[in-house]
């Protein structure tokens, strides 16, 4: 019987394998804390603006001004929530330097990013809102023009050494199972198909 099913379903476990060492290898760097992934340092470099911790309380509002120095840039912005817990609940609004609005969003994960394509130069506020049953601990981070930040100029940046790698054994894992899988579904096909010509050799034979 042919034995390509069996070889196709070994190179998808190998290639399934090293992608998966390699993804726990890059987990593993000196991106992890003591609770997992050290997200302050993760973003340390993708942004060029950090703020201070802030607590929110219930129904409260916080407000952080961003300066962008140059007009029709992108400017990208997150708000992390360093205390994240089940059932914390933030509106975000954000407003350019004529007091127009970006948009408002909400926010119920720990980190959520935010865009706007075309930013005015001048202050840009983004209002967060605890709409939560529980005080909240915020962080939150402006990168004007990312495109031309060190996020990707910089080989050393958390972008170029963290999210790429992780991109890359991440397709590299979906590769792998599918490979594995075409390899079994050849291997039953071609089992079927031995089986078959067996059975029409022992009629053959008059067995």
């Amino acid at each position: 019987m042919k034995k390509r099913g069996l070889y196709t379903a070994c190179a998808g476990t190998v290639l399934f394998g090293v992608a998966l060492l390699a993804a726990n290898s890059v987990a593993e760097s000196s991106f992890m804390g003591p609770a997992g992934f050290d997200v302050p340092s993760i973003f340390d470099g993708m942004f060029s603006t950090i703020t201070d911790e802030m607590t929110i309380i219930p129904g409260a509002t916080e407000r952080v001004s961003f300066a962008v120095e140059s007009d029709g840039v992108p400017v990208i912005w997150a708000v992390h929530v360093t205390d994240h817990e089940p059932g914390d609940s933030l509106s975000i609004a954000a407003y350019g330097p004529s007091g127009e609005t970006y948009g408002r969003s909400s926010q119920v994960d720990e980190i959520a990013f935010e865009a706007v394509e075309q930013a005015g130069a001048g202050p840009m506020d983004v209002e967060i809102t605890n709409t939560g049953p529980e005080p909240v601990t915020v962080t939150v981070m402006f990168s004007e023009d990312p495109e031309n930040s060190d996020m990707f100029m910089d080989p050393d940046s958390p972008l170029n050494k963290l999210i790429f790698p992780l991109v890359i054994a991440g397709a590299s894992l979906i590769a792998g199972l599918i490979v594995m899988v075409a390899g079994i579904v050849i291997f039953l096909v071609d089992m079927r198909r031995q089986q078959r010509i067996n059975k029409f050799d022992d009629w053959s034979s008059g067995r």
